[in-house]
């Protein structure tokens, strides 16, 4: 939730840049996958 109002900042020179939010989405989705695998085991 904290990434999406990140990028819906009202002021352009506030909002996250795209790299950035790349490497999080990135980062959640391993977190998340790995949390996944280790349920499964």
């Amino acid at each position: 939730m904290e990434l999406a109002l990140q990028c819906t900042n009202e002021s352009p020179e506030e909002r996250i840049n795209m790299v950035e939010i790349l490497a999080r989405l990135k980062n959640i989705k391993g977190e998340f996958l790995t949390e996944r695998e280790r349920r499964r085991s």
